[in-house]
């Protein structure tokens, strides 16, 4: 890791660090942190995030996964198993 980007975690975790998520909320500044707090905010009342956010928009979304060359057997296993998880898709580098 670069110093500048240690500098920026830094940063981040004495901002938050200590702080109530429920303070946080509508924040955009961070938006990484922003998506944190909302799911330690679901976790604590026992709903999911997207109930603290607004109405469910959808039920599922396509999501893609790629991955750095391998030995050709780790690559079957690896789409074999994003296939398992209904990935839409998956690029070899």
């Amino acid at each position: 890791m670069t110093a500048a980007l240690l500098g920026n975690v830094d940063a981040l975790r004495e901002r938050y660090l200590g702080t109530d998520p429920f303070d946080w909320i509508g924040d955009t500044e961070h938006l990484c942190m922003n998506m944190a707090t909302y799911d330690l905010m679901g976790k604590e009342l026992g709903v999911p995030a997207w109930k603290l956010i607004g109405p469910r928009v959808r039920s599922w979304m396509p999501v893609a996964a790629w991955t750095v060359s391998q030995h050709v057997g780790s690559t079957y296993i690896r789409k074999g198993v994003a296939c398992w998880l209904n990935i839409a898709g998956y690029k070899l580098c």
